[in-house]
């Protein structure tokens, strides 16, 4: 399988680590596969390639970009397939990096070839199935909201996080808006005001208006005041505490106490 071909601008390899062609090689190779094909592709490459491979990424010119919109320079990527491998080999790969003090660019060259067409074997023979949370959320949101709350409830005893990021996926927070006045007044009835008032303080008026429509009037001033008065600490915890009704509402819905129809808009995942 050969390589895109990315423009690069014309001071790649100035550094003298790497002539022109061989950057561009190595820096189409990151545009074009994802670390969780790469990382596993290095695990046959031994401590020191792995050392001097870091080492040359670190390196490169900080102008090559992979993403000229997001601004993704190559040494990030270096940085998260780093964090990939266990503590161990960091620590393995980091006490080798320290020893490189010079080294010929025939070495160089045969190192990154090796990786580089290590990585493209490795790729040929697999499939990449992406983030597994959200192909579970795809699964999930198929179900019935009942059933899906009665499993998001049985995954928070053993996995917690992934009970969160599921309900996340499968229900973002504004696509409450979408539900019925007397299920948002169902759920209402449940919180208190000023979980509501942090968790929808910097929402859409839209999004705000549909619980507040719900709401009788000493609770609409209640809630009103409250966003007005919040302070720094408790703007920072919205994702939190809107968080903390998305997994209400998966709770209320597995015991059938919120009726949650795709009719009413929720989007699939």
């Amino acid at each position: 399988m050969g390589l895109k071909e990315l423009s690069l601008p014309n001071t790649v390899g100035s550094n003298g680590l790497l002539d022109h062609e061989l950057t561009k090689k190595l820096t189409n190779l990151f545009q074009e596969y994802h670390p969780s094909i790469i990382v596993p592709a290095l695990s046959q490459q031994t401590v020191e390639d792995l050392a001097l491979f870091f080492l040359i990424l670190t390196r490169l010119d900080s102008e090559i970009y992979l993403d000229e919109e997001n601004r993704t320079l190559v040494v990030d990527i270096a940085a998260e397939m780093f964090s990939a491998f266990s503590i161990d080999q960091q620590a393995a790969i980091a006490q080798k990096i320290i020893t490189i003090d010079m080294i010929s660019t025939d070495q160089i060259e045969k190192t990154i070839n090796s990786i580089i067409n290590q990585v493209l074997d490795f790729s040929q023979n697999m499939v990449v199935f992406g983030s597994g949370t959200e192909n579970l959320a795809r699964l999930v949101s198929k179900m019935n909201p009942s059933n899906q709350g009665q499993l998001v409830e049985s995954l928070r005893s053993n996995n917690p996080d992934l009970a969160t990021n599921l309900n996340r996926e499968i229900m973002p927070f504004n696509s409450l808006g979408m539900l019925d006045d007397e299920t948002i007044r169902t759920l209402v009835n449940y919180l208190d005001v000023n979980t509501v008032a942090v968790a929808i303080h910097n929402l859409s008026p839209e999004i705000q208006n549909r619980f507040i429509s719900v709401m009788d009037d000493e609770s609409v001033a209640k809630l009103e005041a409250k966003i007005n008065s919040l302070d720094f600490a408790e703007i920072q915890v919205a994702t939190s505490a809107q968080q903390s009704i998305l997994d209400l509402v998966h709770r209320l819905s597995a015991k059938g106490v919120l009726q949650i129809h795709r009719s009413a808009g929720i989007p699939d995942v």
